[in-house]
């Protein structure tokens, strides 16, 4: 499959001349039945025609930059720790399932890249839960599987956590049973398109942190000339901290929060704040996007606590 290739999902439409759900809308007109949509199929390359009115709501999860292996990435029980580490481990799962619980049922899942952490060259290992990437795999295949979602897409994250000589984000779709892994998805549910890659560009400047995001829907709108090209919805992930931006005309863009929490590395490298949770959105039959939320998670416990000094 191509990386930006553009797929369709609808969430109980289907080609009836081959079940395929790879759908791309061709025209959309009104008839004595009301809003109609043609679609044409991907794999057979048959047109069907759908009347609006039947189609269902979807609602679509974003999470991004799991980091498993790593001593804050979401770690599924069976490999907590002792101690603060594993007090943090403990508090930010359960998190994860409550919050994922009470937003149930979800129709599709984006994950957004870095599922694993790797072997942590930089810092020579020491904030690993686990080195062995095959066990990082299982762990981040536990954590997309407590979603239960119906459909899952995947993009692929960051090489020095996937790897740079075997990509093990691959193992990961296929445990998964995911419906894709691209570098570039571009995902059409109910006609509202998203635009999703892993990586954008940081600033450790709080006013500099909106740039990114908006050079890159300028950019989604002069590379793309007719309006069913844009993308309604353009998501990036990589920096751990979530900004948005858009306007009325049913567009949005964001980066989204991580499900890792503070790091060693990041103390040393980096400034500004961490961002930890997961975003949803509600698409209406008609592709608006008729709600969007950032579920943010603040943990009791602290990682990085202030010292003390008593004279």
């Amino acid at each position: 499959m191509k990386s930006t290739e553009t797929i369709s999902y609808k969430y109980d439409i289907e080609c009836p001349y081959c079940h395929s759900k790879r759908l791309k809308n061709s025209r959309n007109y009104y008839n004595k039945k009301g809003y109609s949509t043609q679609y044409k199929c991907l794999d057979c390359s048959k047109y069907f025609v759908i009347n609006k009115n039947n189609i269902k709501g979807a609602r679509v999860l974003v999470m991004s930059d799991l980091h498993c292996g790593h001593i804050t990435g979401l770690t599924p029980p069976q490999y907590q720790q002792n101690g603060i580490n594993g007090d943090f481990q403990r508090e930010s799962w359960l998190w994860f399932k409550n919050t994922i619980e009470r937003i149930k049922p979800i129709d599709v899942l984006i994950v957004n890249g870095d599922c694993i952490d790797g072997r942590q060259e930089k810092s020579a290992g020491k904030e690993l839960v686990t080195g062995d990437r095959l066990t990082q795999v299982n762990m981040a295949v536990e954590c997309i599987g407590a979603v239960n979602a119906k459909k899952i897409y995947i993009v692929k994250g960051t090489p020095y956590h996937t790897g740079k000589e075997e990509d093990w984000e691959n193992l990961i779709y296929e445990k998964v049973g995911a419906e894709s892994i691209s570098a570039h998805l571009k995902l059409l549910i109910n006609n509202c398109l998203f635009d999703v890659r892993h990586k954008t560009g940081r600033s450790n400047i709080p006013h500099g942190r909106f740039t990114a995001m908006a050079r890159t829907a300028m950019w989604n709108d002069l590379m793309n000339h007719t309006e069913e090209n844009k993308a309604n919805i353009i998501i990036r992930s990589h920096v751990h901290y979530h900004i948005y931006g858009g306007h009325s005309n049913n567009r949005i863009f964001m980066t989204t929060p991580a499900l890792q929490g503070d790091t060693e590395y990041g103390y040393k490298e980096c400034e500004g704040n961490v961002d930890y949770g997961v975003v949803y959105f509600d698409i209406t039959k008609n592709g608006i996007v008729k709600d969007w939320r950032m579920l943010k998670a603040i943990f009791e416990t602290k990682l990085n606590k202030t010292q003390v000094c008593e004279l």
